[in-house]
């Protein structure tokens, strides 16, 4: 399978509905951030009867500045974009920040 039909196949997946979860408001958010060096990601999430479900992404690639920064304020401006990014969804939910920083 050439790379173009398994990038649709994998975006077809990720879409599918049974895949995304619908947000439940009364439910806390689960936030995933990481950080390359070029670029910043996050995944949106809850866990809903018992399985976490995906209910967003978020992808974001730097500018030359930000790719200039040290990992550990990559994956700081990682936390604060998705934050920017997902505010309508976080707004008075309780959110777990999970990220990952290796020294």
């Amino acid at each position: 399978m050439d790379r173009r039909k398994s990038f649709d196949k994998l975006k077809s997946a990720l879409l599918a509905t049974e895949i995304l979860g619908y947000p439940r408001p009364v439910l806390p958010c689960l936030l995933d951030s990481d950080a390359s060096d070029i670029s910043v990601g996050a995944v949106l999430s809850q866990t809903i009867n018992g399985i976490e479900k995906p209910i967003a992404f978020f992808y974001k690639v730097l500018n030359e500045a930000q790719r200039n920064y040290c990992p550990t304020r990559r994956e700081l401006l990682a936390v604060v974009l998705s934050l920017q990014h997902f505010w309508n969804y976080l707004l008075g939910a309780k959110v777990i920040l999970r990220t990952v920083t290796i020294a």
